[in-house]
């Protein structure tokens, strides 16, 4: 029995910049909910043979985008599923749309986009100085959360 149980179309998306934990956390959450953790830029990898920046570097930013945008449409199809989608990603309006339409539930921390660059920012100047950034805080949230469950 899982926590979803009770909730059948309820999706959890977590987003932002490189290198923020997104990952880590869905991979932890996942294993304790018993659910299934859906990573985007894997999904194109499998897909393409080719990682998103090689995709980019290669083809250009538009061919990534229609990759991406074909991606979500089908990850916004999934349910009981933590979605883990690059912050870029979320900055088109049709893929922001397709996974609300889903019924997914992006976490509270929503940012603007000067948001993301900064927090961005100071994440990568935090782990030069060898301390834990936001991912460490995400973590710790993230595990409050499903002990309050």
């Amino acid at each position: 029995m899982t926590l979803y149980d009770g909730a059948p179309y309820f999706n959890l998306i977590l987003t932002g910049p490189k290198g923020v934990g997104k990952t880590t956390i869905g991979r932890m959450i996942g294993s304790r909910l018993g659910v299934d953790v859906l990573d985007l830029e894997t999904e194109i990898l499998a897909r393409e043979g080719q990682s998103a920046d090689e995709i980019r570097a290669l083809f250009g930013e538009a061919r990534l985008k229609a990759l991406e945008a074909a991606a979500v449409s089908e990850l916004a199809l999934r349910r009981q599923s933590i979605l883990i989608v690059p912050g870029a990603t979320m900055l088109e309006e049709t893929n922001r749309s397709r996974l609300a339409e889903s019924d997914a539930q992006p976490p509270e921390t929503r940012a603007s986009r000067n948001r993301v660059g900064a927090d961005h920012d100071r994440h990568v100047a935090s782990q030069r100085r060898g301390r834990g950034g936001h991912g460490d805080r995400a973590m710790a949230r993230a595990h409050d959360r499903l002990e309050a469950c």
